[in-house]
């Protein structure tokens, strides 16, 4: 567990964390100073004539210039409340320090999850599901930060435990011993025993807390064909089960960590009674040097008895928290080992001047049995447009997904004049609009969705409404009451498909690139939408190099350049090729 949340803190955190070590270490002795002042406050009540006989004592009495007994008793109770009042604020202000620290950390763990996921391959996401993704930066975070501050706690709980133990051990050797061995045999017996229950339940809680999210994402994702369906019941009673068996884990837990409270109780005022009743049978000369160290005893339990119960919760919740914490630890650590065998981009620039040349490719999606590509390759020159048509699944999104630098193929290269693109992934993403089937819209202006994860205030007018006039949506923008900020709901449900496209098309040219590649990006429309759309993209004919993933044979009879992938293999086709086949289908 060590080596895991070592992996995950920084070389600043850690310092953090010795720092609050030390500040909880300094907590303790108050603690211990505010039982200790009750053994002398009860002795000089029982035995005023303390006072004379106690050097320290009489030092202070001098210093007051107290008459009597009563006024030196007064000033100590005072002492003692100021003593409390320093000690509670001091302890308020190391919890806030405690609770500053790990949550700072969840939530720079969550932007770290999220920063890691995002600068995986795209392979990556193709076999994970979003729900568990989401639990992950959610869920596991905010486990892992319950861990982390229960591990916090549970250092802070023990080092008050053994200061206030060496110092009742002071006060009665007899006592202490009793009660202490009978805590760590009660505690070290209930911990053993749950162990491994609580890291199941742990688990069981992270794999229903997955399901939950994946429940509510297909709820609200799929709500229109739900209801046309008449299925809501089926969803709603998926998620209630599943919430049922969260729940059922979250409250076994719980109980499980509340549990020693009462034990705890019990030994400690078991062990209480029987150091009394020895002490009035076998030593009944001691009673009254024994009545202070009862007191003493009896403050020291108000306090310590919250901490023994607090000892087994924070055990109990951190072995709850464990597989979160190496969910976290395997997604981080992957991550970075990927980064290092595919080391750091070069730091170069190009235009694009001639070509884009795929050249002996061969893919396979991971555990597949055969591959979708075979030593195949195509070559697109600059200003033309160039479509892939194939079956489903015969590997043309997987051959532009390669071009794109999406996939990296196990044998082959694709060459940008000369230039490796997965060498420098990132210029070359600078150079390509992509115009998917579907496009993701969210629920904002469309001024933020065509500039798409840019900063509001860098958002560049001039080119969005370039971009729109390129898309043949600036007309209809224009008339909207609100035009730009116009907010289209989530998923653009305000807008009509052809008019979403549009705004793909529009996001796509924003940034004016080089290349436009559309991916089946009419295939959900009607004919005259997609017509439509079509008459958007042909205007840019000449001015962009387009590829085109064709679904309709329609979308391509104005291609200069037609691959037909099946089979492994990228064959050029011409036009009346093409037609021909499809006719005779």
């Amino acid at each position: 567990m060590y080596k895991k949340i070592s992996y995950i803190f920084s070389k600043r955190d850690k310092y953090k964390i010795v720092l609050l070590f030390l500040i909880m270490a300094a907590g303790s002795f108050l603690e211990m100073m505010g039982i200790a002042v009750f053994q002398p406050f009860v002795n000089i009540i029982m035995s005023p004539e303390i006072i004379q006989k106690n050097e320290y004592l009489l030092n202070v009495y001098n210093f007051f210039r107290c008459k009597t007994t009563e006024s030196f008793l007064t000033i100590v109770a005072v002492g003692i409340i100021a003593i409390y009042i320093v000690k509670n604020i001091y302890l308020w202000i190391e919890q806030d320090m405690i609770l500053k620290f790990t949550y700072g950390m969840q939530q720079k763990l969550s932007t770290r999850l999220l920063t890691t996921y995002l600068s995986e391959p795209y392979t990556f996401h193709l076999n994970k599901n979003t729900a568990e993704l989401q639990r992950s930066m959610q869920e596991d975070t905010a486990l892992f930060t319950q861990l982390l501050m229960h591990a916090l706690q549970l250092v802070a709980e023990i080092i008050v435990c053994i200061v206030l133990g060496i110092y009742l051990f002071r006060v009665s050797h007899s006592i202490t011993t009793i009660i202490v061995g009978l805590l760590v045999a009660c505690v070290a017996l209930f911990t053993k025993l749950t162990k491994k229950f609580n890291e199941q339940l742990g688990k069981e809680s992270q794999f229903y807390k997955g399901k939950l999210y994946q429940w509510v994402n297909q709820s609200l994702g799929g709500v229109k064909e739900i209801k046309v369906l008449n299925r809501e019941h089926f969803f709603i009673s998926s998620y209630k089960n599943y919430y049922e068996l969260y729940i059922k884990g979250v409250r076994l837990n719980r109980l499980l960590s509340i549990s020693p409270k009462y034990m705890v109780e019990a030994v400690c005022m078991a062990g209480l009674l029987i150091a009394i009743i020895l002490k009035i049978n076998f030593g009944r000369k001691e009673l009254d040097a024994f009545i202070p160290q009862l007191a003493t005893f009896a403050v020291a339990a108000f306090r310590l008895l919250p901490s023994v119960g607090r000892i087994n919760e924070h055990v109990s919740n951190i072995l709850y928290a464990v597989p979160s914490l190496n969910l976290i630890y395997e997604d981080l650590k992957n991550i970075e080992e990927y980064q290092n065998e595919n080391g750091i981009e070069e730091e170069r620039s190009w235009s694009f001047k001639n070509a884009i040349i795929a050249k002996h490719i061969t893919y396979a999606y991971p555990n597949a049995e055969k591959n979708v590509l075979e030593d195949t390759g195509c070559e697109i020159p600059k200003g033309k447009t160039v479509a892939f048509i194939g079956s489903s699944g015969a590997g043309k999104t997987t051959m532009v997904d390669i071009i794109l630098g999406l996939l990296t193929p196990q044998c082959g290269k694709v060459l940008v004049d000369d230039i490796d693109i997965f060498k420098n992934l990132t210029m070359w993403h600078h150079q390509i609009g992509y115009i998917p089937q579907i496009i993701y819209l969210s629920d904002d202006t469309i001024r933020n969705n065509i500039a798409f994860g840019i900063n509001e205030e860098e958002i560049d007018e001039k080119a969005v409404k370039i971009a729109l006039q390129k898309a043949q949506l600036l007309e209809f923008v224009e008339m909207l009451p609100d035009g730009l900020d116009t907010v289209i709901g989530d998923r653009g449900i305000r807008l009509s498909g052809g008019q979403r496209q549009r705004i793909g098309i529009a996001r796509a040219l924003y940034h004016d690139p080089e290349i436009l590649v559309l991916d089946e990006a009419t295939s959900a429309l009607d004919n005259d939408t997609e017509a439509a759309v079509m008459e958007s993209i042909e205007s840019l004919k000449g001015s962009k190099t387009m590829i085109i993933i064709a679904h309709r044979l329609t979308t391509v009879k104005n291609a200069d350049i037609i691959y037909e992938v099946g089979e492994g293999k990228v064959v050029e086709r011409s036009a009346e090729y093409v037609f021909e086949k499809e006719k005779v289908n």
